[in-house]
Formats: C-alpha cells, sequence, structure tokens
C-alpha cells in the first residue's frame, strides 16, 4: 500500500489482510526451502519470480541493546519490490522511542501484519545464508 489512502489506514492501526496472507506465503514458502533468503550484516534479501524481498536489519547500539531486553526486533524495514523496482509493500518498524530518545516502558501493541512480518523475519533470518554458510557448503560438498 503505497498510496496515500493506505498509508492513513496504517497510520490508523488497520493491517490489509491481502499483505497479511501475503507475508504468511513467503513465509511458508521460506519454511519449505522454495523461499531462499541471503544474509548480510545489514539485511536478508530473497527473490521470487517477479518480485524482490529485503529486510533491513538493526544496526544502531541502542535497538540491539533493547533487542537484547526483549523490546522491538531487530529489522527495521521489510519491503517487496517488483523487478521493475516498484514497491508492491513496505512495513517499517514502529519506532520503540517515545520521547527525546528515551524507549518507552512498555511496547506498543503489535499489529497482524507486524506480527506477520516478525514470524517471517525469524524464519528468514534462521534459514538465511550468509558467506560463511555458504563457504561450509562448499566444503561439505567437496
Amino acid at each position: 500500500m503505497s498510496t496515500d489512502l493506505g498509508s492513513a489506514f496504517k497510520f490508523l492501526g488497520y493491517d490489509d489482510p491481502k499483505e497479511i496472507e501475503l507475508v504468511e506465503k513467503i513465509a511458508e514458502k521460506t519454511r519449505m526451502g522454495k523461499i531462499v533468503w541471503e544474509r548480510t550484516s545489514s539485511s536478508l534479501v530473497a527473490t521470487a519470480p517477479g518480485m524482490r524481498m529485503s529486510f533491513v536489519r538493526s544496526s544502531s547500539g541502542i535497538e540491539m541493546a533493547l533487542q537484547s531486553l526483549g523490546i522491538g526486533s531487530s529489522w527495521e524495514m521489510f519491503s517487496i519490490r517488483s523487478q521493475q523496482g516498484v514497491e508492491i509493500m513496505k512495513v517499517e518498524q514502529p519506532s520503540s522511542m517515545a520521547y527525546f530518545g528515551v524507549p518507552t516502558l512498555t511496547p506498543p501493541p503489535r499489529g497482524k501484519l507486524l506480527e506477520a512480518v516478525d514470524a517471517l523475519y525469524s524464519t528468514a533470518n534462521s534459514k538465511g545464508q550468509g558467506d560463511i554458510d555458504k563457504a561450509l557448503n562448499v566444503i561439505k560438498n567437496l
């Protein structure tokens, strides 16, 4: 939903059921090994016919510290783009900073779309292959 109306609905807490379904299907295909993710220090990236999916991973020290306390996730943004680069959907992590950079004691409730993206991130991150994983596979297959 990259329209202004869609942004307004997201701001009001509305989650598009089709977006939730899409994210859940991507997670399912990831678990089945049909979608393969590549991991770098700052992203997770995968391709499927006609689209490119990516997570921008959290990198700031405060975000990482909050994650170690169980507050927040370790991704900042998830997006799906067409092969031509047109944005199909984008989900951004809500800020865990309330006022003046001070974290809130209780995180805001997460909608169904954010929960689906969290689950996808968890699956993609656990199955994603980095350079060391690729090197291990090469050596194992010698």
